[in-house]
């Protein structure tokens, strides 16, 4: 990275840091608010306050994140808007705290709503277990799925519902005759957690395993029946803090960068464009 591009940089997230340092979770947002603005979809930029207050409700009711790198605070908040998932209470799409990053987590809720925009609209997923009668024929295209639940029989909380786990299984509808099926066996999806338990980043698996494991089977069921470069992204970027230069406070949305000044989104000028130029070719030489 270029000296002027590395100051420049430097000088935005200092200026955002010293709102959140400062509890100030309205300016923070109020510093960013045209940089979220611009990314979202149509759906959500006709409300886009309501969208810019839930996420400083978040700040409010989880501290933790304001005491986070601010660069990474910013990418997760950039990352959801530009996906089009709303955080917080609708499950779309979390955002959690971890040895001062934000790691971006997307819920079953987020991955059903961006299949739906595709095209394709997936069920909740659904819990089975041993008590349940529950059967799987994927020779009948037009009935593959039996399960009778037994409504008097709790699974209890996550973990003990986790143990007690047979498969998940989620449904969609995807416009052709049949509708399309994955179901998930506890086997399969205990090798899945087993993968990801060991990971020094956040590890939802560890603490919400059932969510993991109905989560599991709509992604499943996505990978084979939608086509969207915004799930394909939500996929990449599930479960990693949203960082631009490792180990640097850097912040880039789509190659542009934030606004020492006003915390927005833009494009260089052409005198920083030379800038970053001449020190490049000293860099080199």
């Amino acid at each position: 990275m270029s000296n002027a591009l590395q100051r420049r940089q430097q000088a935005a997230t200092q200026k955002l840091g010293g709102r959140l340092r400062e509890g100030d979770a309205s300016g923070f947002m109020g510093l960013i608010r045209q940089t979220v603005s611009d990314q979202l979809p149509r759906h959500l930029a006709q409300n886009k306050d309501t969208y810019l207050r839930t996420v400083v409700t978040l700040l409010r009711k989880n501290p933790k994140l304001m005491e986070c790198n601010p660069a990474s605070l910013v990418g997760a908040v950039v990352e959801a808007a530009q996906v089009g998932l709303r955080p917080g209470v609708l499950g779309e799409c979390h955002f959690v705290p971890f040895k001062g990053e934000v790691t971006l987590i997307y819920g079953f809720q987020g991955y059903i709503a961006l299949a739906a925009r595709a095209g394709v609209h997936i069920k909740p997923p659904i819990a089975v277990y041993p008590w349940e009668e529950f059967s799987y024929q994927p020779a009948d295209m037009a009935h593959p799925l039996s399960h009778i639940v037994d409504i008097d029989e709790e699974p209890g909380d996550e973990n003990e519902a986790w143990a007690k786990l047979r498969a998940t299984y989620a449904i969609a509808d995807t416009g052709s005759k049949y509708p399309a099926v994955m179901v998930v066996s506890k086997k399969k999806l205990a090798a899945v957690g087993d993968s990801k338990r060991n990971a020094k980043r956040t590890n939802t698996w560890k603490t919400h395993p059932l969510q993991m494991a109905l989560k599991t089977a709509v992604i499943r069921l996505a990978k084979y029946c939608v086509k969207s470069p915004e799930l394909s992204r939500a996929m990449e970027n599930d479960g990693h803090s949203i960082r631009a230069e490792s180990g640097e406070l850097a912040v880039y949305v789509d190659s542009e960068a934030i606004d020492p000044m006003t915390g927005e989104v833009s494009e260089m000028t052409a005198a920083e464009k030379a800038e970053i130029e001449r020190d490049e070719r000293e860099a080199v030489q």
